[in-house]
């Protein structure tokens, strides 16, 4: 069935808050997100928030969430199908860990919301799983249990973005990462260094 005008309606106005919430949480952080401001910048009624969300904590999670899926769509539609899948799912990775070079303002939020880890694996594993499934059906990737793989995946990622935001690696860090990573995959050692040392462009 068709969207009516009042499910486009609806959709626009929950569109205008969610991007509204990520330039205030930018600038002021969300423990400064008033939901008053929230509304204002967004050019809705007030009584639209609620329309839409149960409380300012499911805003922000929806922020997030919907901020990184559209990130790991963006970072997977990106990359050429014709690649062998190593070398995809090695620049998917290195990609996705560069938010916190590129874009450490976001990154540095995440990472401090008590529930970033949590927000992080449920936006981005279903992705990481479609860059890892065609090098298991290939036979490139030996993977004996490929829930356990996504989870390993999405714990390093978050953790290593946190290091990288603290200082505590190396630059491009996401190099060792995606090497790393590789590697559990069944890739050669030398096959793995090679390939995470490709350039992204």
């Amino acid at each position: 069935m068709p969207a009516t005008r009042t499910d486009r309606r609806r959709a626009r106005t929950r569109r205008q808050l969610v991007a509204a919430a990520r330039e205030l949480i930018t600038e002021r952080g969300v423990a400064g997100l008033r939901i008053a401001e929230l509304t204002d910048a967004a050019d809705v009624g007030r009584g639209s928030f609620y329309n839409h969300f149960d409380s300012k904590e499911d805003l922000v999670a929806a922020v997030f969430r919907e901020s990184l899926e559209t990130l790991a769509h963006t970072i997977l539609t990106s990359i050429p199908d014709d690649l062998p899948p190593a070398e995809r799912a090695a620049m998917a990775d290195r990609r996705f860990v560069r938010l916190a070079y590129e874009d450490p303002d976001f990154a540095r939020l995440l990472v401090q919301l008590h529930n970033g880890d949590d927000l992080f694996a449920t936006a981005t594993l279903p992705y990481a799983r479609m860059a890892l499934e065609p090098g298991i059906a290939s036979g490139d990737f030996d993977v004996p249990d490929v829930d356990v793989m996504l989870v390993m995946l999405a714990s390093s990622s978050m953790g290593l973005i946190r290091a990288i935001l603290e200082g505590r690696v190396p630059p491009h860090a996401e190099q060792a990462h995606a090497e790393s990573i590789l590697r559990l995959l069944g890739v050669t050692d030398d096959e793995a260094r090679r390939i995470s040392r490709l350039p992204l462009d």
